[in-house]
């Protein structure tokens, strides 16, 4: 009854705490804030008409995926199925970037 509850009720909150600890762990909370700001502010520049140059270093992949978010954000286009297609190919693709598609699509 009750009793049984309650141990299940433990055993999830323990279970879910244990996997938000994992995840903070790995930084993709962190990665994913940061991608989301350099987005808002390259949105922000160009909505002021400023040019944005989108460079990345160390082998990191967040100009493909700053790129894609500010066009999702600039043009309706890239939001129906069809833009969207369009833009994962030409963002992601074209640079043999299948493997990131891949993890992206588990984790959405």
């Amino acid at each position: 009854g009750a009793t049984q509850k309650q141990k299940h009720t433990n055993e999830n909150k323990s279970q879910r705490l244990e996997w938000e600890a994992g995840l903070e762990g790995t930084g993709w909370l962190s990665n994913i804030a940061k991608v989301l700001e350099v987005t808002r502010t390259i949105c922000n520049l160009m909505h002021k008409g400023q040019s944005v140059l989108i460079q990345g270093n160390n082998g990191i992949d967040r100009p493909p995926q700053i790129s894609s978010l500010v066009q999702l954000c600039g043009d309706p286009f890239y939001r129906t199925i069809r833009g969207f297609s369009i833009l994962i190919e030409k963002e992601f693709r074209s640079f043999g970037k299948d493997t990131l598609l891949i993890n992206i699509f588990l984790f959405c």
